[in-house]
């Protein structure tokens, strides 16, 4: 890896706040990863066993190894606290990661101020917890400060939104309908389904699939509406 190293994000046990490499230098030379996830301030791996490591910056958890001291770490990597679960996948956002099992579900820790973790609380998590709903996810993927998760079509909603009223002739755009995702963390700015600007801590279902069915309607009426009367 290359790059600045001040928060022991390059993994090579080298820290210092002025380090930085500009050619790859070996990250946690010790181990071997299958992938890896990047965050701000720290990266996790996953070994081709199942088992993650981080290395990086410990503040909030983020390396999931129980400890919450806020000090970069100078070993080359640390073993995440899971237990006995064994990953399939990471996915990390600044200061949290999430991972899925072999099963699909779904286990987070790191900060969790606005619900990144998934697991009803708006908390830290030093190691890691599973996600709310007890979903199954194909894949999973990181934003600024939320989650989501790709599960397969058909499933059950957690949360089912509100039906959405009737398309009309000339009202404004149809909302956004769901097909087979789910998101937990920060909705400011619209970074989850609903739009809005709150969070939720556990797992809500997003509406991405049918507007063109609501615009093929619209459409459908105003060609009507245009076009001329017999006689």
């Amino acid at each position: 890896m290359e790059g600045i190293d001040a928060d022991s994000s390059l993994g090579a046990g080298t820290y210092s706040i002025a380090q930085q490499s500009a050619i790859p230098v070996r990250a946690a030379p010790n181990k071997t990863f299958a992938s890896l996830a990047l965050g701000r301030e720290h990266t996790c791996g996953l070994t081709s066993e199942g088992v993650a490591w981080c290395f990086g910056r410990r503040k909030d958890g983020r390396l999931g190894d129980g400890q919450a001291d806020d000090y970069y770490t100078e070993d080359p990597a640390v073993k995440v606290d899971s237990g006995s679960v064994r990953f399939a996948s990471l996915a990390a956002g600044p200061r949290s990661t999430c991972g899925l099992d072999k099963m699909g579900a779904a286990y987070c820790w790191g900060a969790s101020y606005f619900g990144e973790t998934g697991d009803g609380k708006a908390q830290v998590a030093l190691k890691p917890v599973p996600v709310s709903g007890g979903l199954s996810f194909g894949s999973l993927g990181a934003g600024d400060y939320y989650f989501c998760g790709q599960v397969p079509y058909g499933t059950p909603d957690p949360s089912p939104p509100t039906a959405p009223p009737p398309v009309q002739a000339s009202p404004s755009p149809p909302p956004s309908p769901s097909n087979g995702s789910a998101a937990g963390g920060a909705t400011a700015g619209g970074s989850t389904a609903d739009q809005s600007s709150s969070a939720s801590s556990t797992p809500v279902g997003a509406i991405v699939g049918g507007v063109v069915g609501g615009l093929a309607a619209l459409a459908v009426l105003a060609f009507l509406a245009l076009k001329p009367g017999k006689g």
